[in-house]
């Protein structure tokens, strides 16, 4: 996944591009189906899975916060850069 300046400003703006029913969800249910929508969609294939992050400093705060439940719950590995010198927060 690689993540934009653009995608920052829109709630879980990075992982529209991969999943276009993120959405729909979150207009009718919620950040709580949204998270759901995420981790349905990225345990899909076959296992092991991994979700790569390109720019994850310019992540916005809910795609953040998902990519952290991702990689706590134990069912994809997450691996994310930081270009050097960015903020971490």
């Amino acid at each position: 996944m690689a993540v934009t300046a653009d995608s920052e400003s829109i709630p879980y703006g990075a992982f529209h591009q991969l999943m276009p029913e993120l959405g729909e969800a979150l207009a009718f249910e919620g950040p709580a189906t949204a998270l759901s929508v995420i981790r349905r969609k990225l345990t899909e294939g076959p296992s092991p899975q991994l979700l790569v992050v390109d720019d994850a400093h310019q992540l916005d705060q809910s795609s953040a916060a998902a990519v952290h439940a991702i990689a706590n719950g134990g069912e994809t590995q997450v691996v994310a850069t930081i270009r050097d010198g960015e903020p971490v927060t």
